[in-house]
């Protein structure tokens, strides 16, 4: 049974409406120039869409996923390639470890003001021509050594 949720409408009249509905009707489904198809409901603090579902809050990006593909792997994250926090565009996120999110974040110098941006960009540095595997031993070893 679809998971449906009753909503108010304007004129007080009350109505079930599934879950799917009530997903894609925040959606906007234009792409931009760069691909990306937008979540246009709410947004997370770090401008992440976020959805209720099953009486919990969900990031946009992980509800269509899960959709899609069933659910994520424990132990893994969804990465967005195009490095925008609302887009939904299952052809511009994977799927990936946070240890790989963080070395993405340094290789492209995408970091919060609060870190300290010349470690980062040494640290980016350091693993920037190396495989995941190569660049995760690595960036232990930099964190190790600062």
């Amino acid at each position: 049974q679809p998971n449906v949720i009753l909503e108010v409408e304007h004129d007080g009249v009350s109505k079930m409406v599934p879950e799917e509905d009530r997903f894609w009707a925040k959606v906007d489904l234009t792409p931009t120039e760069t691909g990306c198809v937008l979540w246009t409901g709410g947004k997370h603090d770090f401008g992440y869409g976020v959805f209720w579902s099953g009486g919990k809050l969900v990031r946009a990006n992980r509800w269509v996923w899960e959709q899609m593909f069933g659910p994520i792997p424990k132990g893994l994250i969804i990465m967005h390639t195009c490095d925008n926090p609302p887009c939904i565009n299952l052809d511009q996120v994977v799927v990936g470890t946070h240890s790989q999110n963080m070395l993405d974040c340094a290789d492209k110098r995408r970091h919060g003001s609060h870190r300290d941006p010349l470690k980062w960009q040494a640290m980016g540095r350091a693993v920037g021509s190396l495989s995941w595997e190569g660049k995760a031993n690595n960036a232990r070893s930099a964190q190790r050594h600062s």
